[in-house]
């Protein structure tokens, strides 16, 4: 796996969790979030354009977004072993509310702290950091 950087941007093309967010479907197994193929070659392709580092692949949506919590604070390492470049919140609801709905989604993070380096914006770059990922937003919109 490619190393990620702070200020990388990441396309969840697929959402691992530890939340049981799918249970209300009733369904009889586990459900595999992913984002809509055409959003994601669009943001790719934009990213690219832009010559935005960038990273695919799967990302892993947790109800706790911390090192440290009660399971330890090298928790994401088995959901990196297993691919997962990212940690965030949202995207794997976002897929399976999307795909409930019939509708298209497409997760686009910004690698903001990382676990493996130890590495995070402070408040000052946060507010200028996330500007590749609004540019592809933004030009999703038009």
């Amino acid at each position: 796996m490619p190393e990620i950087e702070v200020g990388d941007i990441l396309f969840a093309q697929a959402s691992s969790t530890d939340s049981n967010f799918a249970a209300q479907y009733n369904l009889n197994g586990t459900y595999s979030a992913c984002a809509d193929y055409g959003l994601l070659e669009k943001g790719v392709r934009l990213a690219r354009e832009h010559n935005f580092r960038h990273w695919v692949g799967n990302i892993f949506s947790s109800d706790i977004f911390s090192l440290y919590h009660a399971s330890g604070s090298d928790n994401w390492k088995k959901w990196a072993d297993m691919g997962c470049a990212g940690t965030d919140m949202e995207s794997y609801a976002l897929y399976c509310t999307a795909a409930y709905l019939k509708k298209k989604a497409l997760t686009i993070l910004t690698c903001s702290d990382s676990n493996v380096t130890l590495k995070g914006l402070n408040a000052d770059e946060r507010q200028t950091a996330l500007g590749n990922m609004f540019t592809i937003g933004l030009e999703f919109a038009e």
